[in-house]
């Protein structure tokens, strides 16, 4: 039997990893799924319940070593895999590491490390570079490093490079893949990067992207491939010696940011809507689709090439195709009815395209949980957001066209 350690699992591709292995015969694997308990998606499809084949273990702080040490005494065999998707700081690795070090035959004799990274290690590589011909260099030089990189991406991509780094440093210990992704589209994405995108696609109102940023080519990889990607290596590592290896594993297409832009608006369920306009311009303005924290995309690095000629032979990767990905993905939001993801998308727009979403043309806002207007949209906006995550925000509205007077909304 197989044993299985997810830590992370509960949203975006570690949520889908743990119900495609909840799937697997309780004869053939047992999961432990490692993370501090949190529910994400409540009103999606749950995460399968624990069973005598799936077990759920709370640890509120992954760097606290007794606390994984006393998760990790409840798995009574030794582990045959290890898939980490939240370790973010080199401490977090640190710890998880040192415990399966810490008890001899904790870990099999076939063990693998299976850690997702980010392309964004890259962003850090050239800021470090950067950094040492700033050094190196007797004259002070006009361009800070927030020419090179984005502010989203500096600080996680430095951590994930260290946590990357360390893990390649234990290789005569046991082996590893590591998986260094761009921006991943696909259900459960809890970054809320494409939901919000998908919102303005809906909004009507018309989308401007700086030129410099529209025809800047982006890679991206679909969750679902590299879920399959994380099954196959663990079936695969319980059959035969899995090398260790670096893999940059994303969809075979790489496009222009407005190319993608235009996908996802075609991808808009408003049928009867016609899309919204996706303009180029040379300047910033007010309803600029921003890259970095909030859009894409995430990195300054630009696209990557797949490790295909070493994926696709051994582990059968074939990466689904960037469109066919875009349209699964919004087929996914339109009938998502999580609150607390859908505010954090909401919160990612403009205040007059959140407006646009939130409420219907020809309706005037009245009050908002009480409170009478009226509002500038930016104002009825954050009113909206003031609630917490979970509160329901109650909006009574006056419908201009219809005669049914003044209405409840609830958002």
């Amino acid at each position: 039997m197989l044993t299985v350690v997810v830590l992370g699992g509960s949203t975006f591709m570690g949520r889908e990893l743990v119900r495609e292995l909840s799937q697997i015969l309780h004869t053939e694997m047992s999961t432990y799924v490692i993370n501090r308990g949190n529910v994400y998606w409540s009103q999606e499809a749950p995460l399968p319940p624990a069973s005598s084949s799936l077990h759920y273990l709370r640890v509120s702080d992954r760097n606290n070593e007794v606390a994984m040490a006393t998760a990790f005494a409840e798995i009574p065999s030794p582990i045959d895999a290890l898939v980490d998707f939240s370790g973010i700081h080199r401490r977090d690795v640190e710890v998880s590491v040192k415990t399966l070090l810490a008890k001899k035959g904790r870990m099999a004799p076939h063990f693998l490390y299976i850690y997702i990274s980010t392309d964004s290690i890259y962003d850090a590589a050239m800021e470090s570079s950067r950094t040492e011909e700033d050094t190196s260099s007797s004259s002070t030089s006009s361009t800070s490093s927030s020419d090179y990189l984005d502010c989203s991406s500096s600080d996680y991509g430095s951590n994930k490079k260290e946590c990357d780094e360390y893990i390649q440093s234990f290789r005569t210990t046991f082996r590893h893949l590591i998986l260094r992704l761009p921006d991943v589209i696909g259900p459960y994405d809890d970054t809320a990067r494409f939901w919000s995108t998908l919102l303005w696609a809906n909004s009507g109102v018309p989308m401007q992207l700086v030129a410099s940023e529209a025809c800047k080519v982006c890679s991206f990889v679909f969750s679902r491939d590299v879920v399959a990607f994380l099954l196959r290596s663990i079936l695969r590592s319980a059959q035969e010696c899995v090398p260790s290896a670096v893999f940059d594993m994303c969809c075979l297409e790489s496009v222009p940011l407005v190319d993608f832009i235009k996908l996802v608006v075609s991808s808009s369920t408003n049928h009867n809507e016609k899309p919204i306009d996706v303009i180029v311009t040379p300047t910033a303005k007010e309803l600029r689709f921003a890259k970095g924290c909030d859009y894409y995309p995430s990195v300054s690095f630009g696209f990557i090439t797949c490790s295909c000629e070493a994926l696709t032979p051994p582990y059968g990767f074939q990466p689904t195709p960037l469109r066919d990905a875009v349209s699964i993905t919004s087929e996914f939001f339109a009938g998502a009815r999580s609150r607390s993801e859908y505010l954090h998308a909401i919160r990612k727009l403009p205040a007059e395209v959140a407006y646009a979403v939130l409420i219907p043309p020809c309706v005037h806002v009245m009050s908002v949980n009480g409170r009478a207007g009226p509002f500038t949209r930016k104002e009825f906006v954050n009113a909206v957001m003031e609630g917490g995550k979970d509160d329901v925000v109650k909006v009574v509205v006056r419908d201009d066209v219809s005669e049914a007077g003044e209405r409840t909304l609830f958002v």
